[in-house]
């Protein structure tokens, strides 16, 4: 039976005692395949029942070096006996090789003499794909799952773009021209949401942005020692935004009245209606349970809150729940006493409140409490479904979509409903909050936006508010103070008195 396991040669230890790590492959009663990895430690530093390096700075990179290097033999075995050969050890050992060529696992990187400083060479052990890779294993529990998936997406772009324009992935690859050949890539080559040639500037920024991010960590990590990557320009524009308005809502309340309207089509409408007079991101919303819902300590139903972790920012906020938001929950309360104790009469307006220590007698137990507070649906369904709300809410105003390629502006047509997707909860929320009257760091407060910058974007004001604002504070002859304007009189320049006296 053949086994790979990693172990240390103490054999063959170096003048300072540090051993060379080693995978061992060993099948049948042949020599034993000893494959190192280009690492040392000191015997204390492993742990040989568990096959991990401990106690060192570099732990989790070397673990992770080992990992990938294991899975390399295996998937050079599992290959030799699909094609029903023997896997022996020298089978093995020259297919290690050709497997690296064949880009199924990184290597180590090949250094060309005098191209990187020596006293980088025993820090520099990762392709930028390996260390791309380690980069992700790094990062998994400290970013979200959507930046984690922007990270590989990233990587995924590179990769195509070293095929199509027939370059190496190393970290000689980050030049000066780089820059303009991976941005003729995403114009030229890439295909976007919609099934044309070429990717938005701000799609583009995004993957610069991530690249110029993993490069610094992998300079900080003394991978490479290029610093041209620096000089790479992330573009960001101003993005179309096209909220709902107070008539759409309206609308979707009704649709959600109606029982004749599918549940599935009613609950993502519902679910729609509560983001977009909460401002919680989708993620956020999908993420509440009952035990997040308090009672602020005072005033009616409106009172009760919401305490949200959000998961993109890791921000703690308060959500105050208005008449709409609260309406929802209830029409999507859980029956968790099996119709001997519906959720609504949790919330008798006007009449019962409760804390979160009062609320818990209303459920058996935690595993109740932590039940979701609204509808359970995926991000891509939600979008699929609210698009076939808003076309039979008639959702059929025309809006332009407009976006830059480089320096391309490409403008298309749509149906109001056509566009409509989960993003359009937290903006209509922001920019109906602003025509409203509600002051940018108070909407700030409960979006979780850090940048004054950012809420600008959304505060487009129809033109309607804008006159009548505007009338208020000049057209109306009561907002100003008669009597100052009746008693002003110039004391100086020019007069109509003095221009009579010199033409008399």
């Amino acid at each position: 039976m053949a086994t790979i396991k990693t172990k240390i040669r103490k054999d063959q230890p170096d003048a300072n005692g540090l051993c060379g790590i080693i995978i061992q492959y060993r099948s049948g009663n042949e020599t034993p395949l000893k494959h190192p990895i280009g690492e040392k430690i000191h015997p204390s530093q492993f742990d040989f029942q568990k096959e991990k390096v401990i106690n060192h700075s570099r732990a989790n990179e070397i673990n992770y070096i080992i990992e990938q290097q294991k899975k390399m033999l295996q998937d050079i075995v599992f290959d030799l006996q699909r094609k029903e050969i023997t896997p022996t050890p020298k089978r093995v050992k020259p297919l290690i090789d050709e497997f690296k060529t064949q880009q199924k696992v990184e290597s180590l990187i090949k250094l060309n003499n005098g191209t990187i400083n020596k006293k980088l060479t025993k820090k520099v052990s990762q392709t930028p794909v390996l260390a791309w890779e380690e980069f992700i294993e790094l990062k998994k529990n400290i970013v979200s799952k959507a930046t984690l998936g922007i990270y590989r997406t990233t990587l995924e772009h590179l990769k195509s773009f070293c095929i199509n324009y027939n370059k190496k992935l190393n970290w000689e690859l980050f030049d000066n021209d780089f820059y303009n050949l991976w941005n003729n890539y995403f114009i030229e080559d890439c295909e976007n949401q919609y099934g044309d040639i070429g990717l938005a500037n701000n799609t583009i920024g995004k993957n610069f942005k991530t690249l110029k991010t993993f490069l610094s960590w992998s300079l900080e990590k003394e991978y490479h020692q290029n610093l041209k990557f620096k000089n790479y320009k992330v573009v960001q524009e101003t993005s179309d935004i096209h909220p709902l308005s107070e008539a759409h809502l309206a609308k979707l309340v009704a649709f959600c009245d109606d029982e004749r309207n599918e549940k599935r089509l009613q609950k993502v409408a519902s679910l729609f209606i509560f983001l977009a007079t909460t401002g919680l991101r989708f993620s956020d919303g999908q993420n509440l349970r009952w035990s997040d819902l308090f009672y602020s300590g005072e005033g009616d139903i409106e009172q009760q809150i919401l305490r949200v972790t959000t998961i993109k920012t890791h921000q703690k906020i308060n959500i105050p729940f208005s008449k709409y938001s609260m309406d929802e929950i209830i029409r999507n309360a859980v029956d968790f006493e099996k119709s001997k104790l519906l959720i609504s009469e949790i919330f008798k307006s006007k009449k019962t409140f409760f804390d979160h220590g009062e609320i818990r007698k209303y459920f058996k137990n935690n595993d109740e409490l932590s039940e979701p507070l609204l509808p359970q649906i995926s991000s891509v369904n939600f979008n699929k479904y609210i698009k076939e709300v808003g076309e039979i809410c008639e959702f059929n105003e025309p809006i332009t979509v407009t976006r830059k390629s480089g320096k391309n502006i490409i403008r298309k047509e749509y149906k109001r409903w056509e566009k409509l997707a989960s993003h359009d909860c937290r903006r209509t929320f922001i920019t109906l909050s602003l025509a409203k009257g509600m002051r940018p760091e108070t909407v700030m407060s409960f979006t979780g936006h850090t940048s004054y910058k950012t809420m600008l974007r959304y505060n487009r004001i129809s033109d309607k508010i804008k006159i009548n604002e505007f009338q208020e504070i000049w057209g109306n002859t009561k907002a100003h103070n008669d009597d100052i304007f009746g008693n002003y009189k110039l004391t100086i320049g020019y007069t109509g008195k003095e221009e009579n006296k010199e033409t008399s």
